[in-house]
């Protein structure tokens, strides 16, 4: 976007400042919308309580109320787990259980799994693979700080 300023006597912005916070948006959200609307443009811009009362006017002609302050989010579950990823897992918490940080690399590749994909896989539950340096090695290692999680995981 780009600015563009105008000058207006005070009471001329205390006015458009009075209807701005009447509508609940801001002064130059307000005078976007006036000025779209002049040039024809005004399509482009609706506000959450816009959205309320068009919403309520579909609803009312089915006998049913909306209120944005109580629509709940629903709690999503965990995705299914592939089994490539629960092998995974399970080896990554083998190797800790050894005392071992696993290279994602060798995780992979034992269990026939393209890193990237098993590092899409294991963010959709909130595994993390980490970046560290190891004996003036860089590389990328499940660590240790992931153990629960993936504990509770591999065990339900």
């Amino acid at each position: 976007m780009v600015m563009i300023g105008f000058q207006a006597d005070p009471s001329f912005k205390k006015e458009v400042e009075k209807k701005a916070k009447a509508e609940g948006i801001s002064l130059s959200e307000f005078i976007r919308r006036a000025v779209a609307k002049e040039i024809g443009r005004d399509d482009r811009y609706i506000t959450a309580k816009e959205v309320e009362e068009l919403v309520n006017r579909i609803l009312d002609s089915r006998d049913l109320n909306f209120d944005l302050n109580k629509v709940e989010i629903a709690q999503q579950d965990s995705p299914p787990m592939d089994p490539k990823l629960i092998a995974a897992l399970k080896l990554i918490l083998s190797k800790m259980d050894a005392g071992e940080e696993p290279l994602i690399s060798e995780i992979s590749e034992a269990v026939g799994a393209d890193s990237r994909t098993l590092g899409m896989l294991m963010s959709l539950h909130d595994i993390k693979s980490s970046s560290v340096r190891r004996d003036g090695k860089k590389s990328r290692r499940y660590l240790m700080s992931e153990k629960e999680k993936i504990e509770k995981l591999v065990n339900g």
